[in-house]
Parts: C-alpha cells; sequence; structure tokens
C-alpha cells in the first residue's frame, strides 16, 4: 500500500478518535497491526499526527491561556496565572510518572492485546461511570482545588496504558 495511502488512513482514524472519548493512541496501535511504515517512522507519525491535536486545543483556548495583558485590572492575570498553576500540577504527576516508568510501559503495554483489553474495560466503565448518579456538577476550573487538580492528574495516569 503507498505511503500516502496509510498516512491518509492514519490520520483519519487519529482525527476521528482524538476528541472522542476513546484512545486515539489505542486506535492508531491497533491500524498499524494492518498498516505498517517502517517501525521508526511508525513511532515518529504517532507522536506527530497527535501534535495537530494539542496545536488545535491551544489555538482554541488561546485567550484563556494567553491573557498576561492588563484588561479589567489584573483579575484576568491572575486568573490566567491560577489556570496555568493548576495546569502545571495537573500534569505532573504524568511527568513523573512518565520520566520513571515511560520505557518500562511503552515496551509492556503497547501491544494489541493491552490496547483491546483496556478499550474494552474502559467502555464498560465509561458507560458504569456514566449511568450513575452524580453528586456534584463542577462548571469552572477555577472552583476546582489543588488537591483535586493533583487527583485528576494521578487519574489521567491511566491514559498511559494505551487504549485507555
Amino acid at each position: 500500500m503507498n505511503d500516502i495511502i496509510k498516512a491518509i488512513i492514519l490520520g483519519i482514524v487519529e482525527g476521528i478518535t482524538e476528541f472522542l472519548p476513546v484512545s486515539s493512541t489505542g486506535h492508531l496501535i491497533l491500524v498499524n497491526q494492518f498498516i505498517t511504515f517502517d517501525e521508526q517512522f511508525t513511532k515518529m507519525f504517532d507522536i506527530v499526527i497527535q501534535l495537530g491535536a494539542i496545536l488545535s486545543v491551544v489555538v482554541y483556548f488561546r485567550k484563556r491561556l494567553f491573557t498576561f495583558v492588563k484588561e479589567n485590572g489584573s483579575y484576568l492575570q491572575s486568573q490566567t496565572a491560577e489556570l496555568w498553576k493548576k495546569a502545571i500540577i495537573g500534569v505532573l504527576p504524568a511527568l513523573v510518572i512518565g520520566a520513571m516508568f515511560g520505557k518500562r510501559i511503552q515496551d509492556s503495554l503497547f501491544n494489541p492485546t493491552v490496547v483491546a483489553l483496556a478499550l474494552v474495560i474502559g467502555g464498560i466503565a465509561l458507560i458504569l461511570l456514566e449511568n450513575r448518579k452524580h453528586r456534584e456538577k463542577i462548571s469552572s476550573i477555577a472552583l476546582l482545588d489543588y488537591k483535586t487538580i493533583l487527583l485528576i492528574g494521578l487519574i489521567q495516569c491511566l491514559a498511559m496504558i494505551p487504549g485507555t
């Protein structure tokens, strides 16, 4: 199969799965079982193709993320600084665990069996969690305390398991 067609197919898979509550990385791993590039190129492609999704989030939220100019006093500046502090605290667990165990995670978990199991278990978990009664709704990041942010970051580390 032509490399351009492979890239288009993987791009479509990434585009469909990135903003759904399913694992885009897991789906790329499964599709890569049928559509293969050179191994090094595949790793690079999987990272670069997700860069577009990451950048689209930054562009979409740019006004909230980069409001460092004074507007209505310093309220917006402090609100932006608070958002950045919470984002950094939320990502710290993944950075630490990724730095400590990243190679091991990749060697052990980036395979079709783990991905398939994670997709099934994650799907069942999503159905069960969505069907339970929610105690409270959080309408703003400003309402989250730092302990909750850190807990969210720890739970987000489950996403290191492809398919989650």
